[in-house]
């Protein structure tokens, strides 16, 4: 999913890429430091009970007649220096893997078929690494600490270095089966039925009509549902009514948005979709979406600091995470923003700039009507049979109060629409882009004379059980606990 990066930069950059160093490197440079001055104070306290003459233990302890005098004090002074040889491979190991990442989003830049290459295979390996590098930075930390204790309390102190060392394997064990379930790319499901050829030929007849006009391949199949958007996806995908599986490329309608839009916005919007079938943009999008979704499961957001109390005892791993999310993103979103307004262009050479304009109008600002919609029937405040129809009818009400249409065009101006697999500019970029002014948005939103939803046999009858499940959802959602429902919602609706 090529979700919208963290913008970072010039002096933020600059401290954004210190502070990452500066955390990156806390327990390796912790780790040398404690090795290197606890072993030459192990070096000058030996020394001060020997009589003149003896070998120091920097030397001595090379040779076996002396460690046969002194085993005690060499195997100690040997694992401080181990102590501070593996914390400084450690950090330049750190600082390698901080490069080659930076080095890779700089070859990715502007290159799509490089960034799908280089990012799938670049998480997969630094998600197998994150539980590695956690074990390390914690057994550098538990000794650290250890000898620390021991010798600033002169004798063995456990009780810290313990529960630290605890608390870095539990991390590292978490990470590992976190790890394990990035790398399974999820299956979507959605709750949706498909339209057949034979079932809804007068569809079939403007999809097949307007991919041959684009010069692109119709989709494999078309799906609707009542999710606020349209989309295309390369990936297998169930359908929640019957359990079937759907394979190859697949155009998903709304039906809500279908009442809303003329015939003409959605030829444009379809354009627009088929668009990115034309330019693999639905299987570089699936190739992208299901690593980085899942990756998100490890670091909330990308350019973000670790927040929780666990997170912080694996500060190294996961920001090392971070800063590839971030730069990769940044990258992806780049590339995400050019290919939507390429494709509102498609759309609006085949079908005009007002149609497409028209229709990114409508779907930008009428989402506020679905939202509270789906509110009001999860907090059981009304009720109805077609949530369709009954969106249709809160948008014709809507429409027909002048402040209303002029105060949601200026909040839409600014908004950018949600999509499930892509990044998309702002409603005013795009619609400057396609030589439309802001000024002109108000006059798109109108109910059409005849919606789209006429292209659709039987559209009540299809409407019903989708209505149905979607309530059910809805209020068992509502019966969970705030902090929980955007996560339960996505699970019920799309299955992880």
């Amino acid at each position: 999913m090529l979700l919208i990066g963290r913008h970072v930069s010039g002096f933020e950059n600059l401290k954004h890429r210190a502070g990452l160093i500066v955390l990156l490197l806390a327990i390796p440079t912790f780790g040398s430091i404690t090795g290197e001055t606890l072993s030459l104070q192990a070096i000058s306290n030996f020394a001060a009970l020997q009589r003149p003459g003896v070998l120091p233990l920097d030397f001595g302890c090379a040779q076996a007649s002396y460690r046969a005098l002194a085993p005690n004090a060499c195997t100690h002074f040997e694992n401080l220096i181990t102590l501070r040889d593996v914390s400084v491979l450690c950090g330049f190991f750190l600082i390698g893997l901080v490069a080659a990442i930076a080095l890779a989003a700089r070859y990715v830049r502007g290159r799509r078929d490089r960034l799908i290459s280089i990012f799938g295979p670049g998480a997969r390996g630094l998600i197998a690494l994150l539980p590695v590098i956690t074990l390390i930075c914690g057994a550098i930390a538990v000794y650290s600490l250890f000898e620390l204790r021991s010798t600033v309390l002169g004798g063995i102190a456990f009780d810290l270095s313990i529960s630290f060392g605890v608390v870095s394997a539990t991390n590292a064990i978490a990470l590992a089966v976190i790890a394990l379930i990035v790398l399974r790319i999820p299956v979507l499901h959605v709750e949706s039925v498909e339209f057949g050829r034979t079932d809804q030929p007068a569809l079939w007849e403007v999809v097949t009509r307007l991919a041959s006009r684009l010069g692109a391949t119709p989709p494999d199949h078309i799906i609707a549902g009542l999710d606020y958007a349209f989309f295309v996806v390369a990936s297998p995908l169930k359908l929640f009514k019957d359990g079937g599986a759907l394979n190859g490329e697949i155009l998903y309608l709304s039906l809500p948005l279908l009442r809303v839009l003329t015939q003409s916005q959605l030829e444009a919007i379809i354009a627009h979709e088929l668009f990115h079938f034309k330019g693999g943009d639905a299987r570089w999008a699936i190739r992208f979406a299901p690593i980085y979704a899942r990756a998100m499961m490890i670091h909330g957001s990308p350019g973000s600091p670790p927040s929780s109390r666990i997170a912080r005892t694996m500060l190294p791993a996961l920001v090392l995470f971070s800063f590839f999310v971030d730069l990769f993103t940044r990258s992806a979103h780049e590339m995400s923003r050019a290919r939507e307004l390429q494709a509102d262009e498609a759309g609006a050479e085949l079908v005009g700039a007002t149609a497409i304009g028209g229709a990114l109008t409508k779907l930008t600002a009428l989402r506020p009507i679905w939202s509270d919609m789906r509110n009001a029937f999860a907090n059981r405040k009304i009720d109805g049979a077609n949530l369709s129809a009954l969106f249709a009818h809160n948008v014709k009400r809507n429409l027909e109060n002048e402040v209303w249409r002029r105060n949601i065009v200026s909040w839409a101006a600014s908004k950018r629409m949600a999509h499930p697999v892509d990044t998309h500019p702002t409603l005013r970029e795009r619609v400057a882009a396609l030589g439309l002014n802001v000024e002109d948005l108000e006059g798109f939103l109108s109910m059409p004379e005849q919606p789209s939803i006429e292209l659709i046999q039987n559209a009540k009858v299809i409407e019903m059980p989708l209505s149905d499940k979607e309530k059910t959802i809805l209020r068992h959602v509502a019966s969970i606990p705030l902090r929980s429902r955007d996560k339960v919602d996505s699970e019920l609706r799309h299955g992880f």
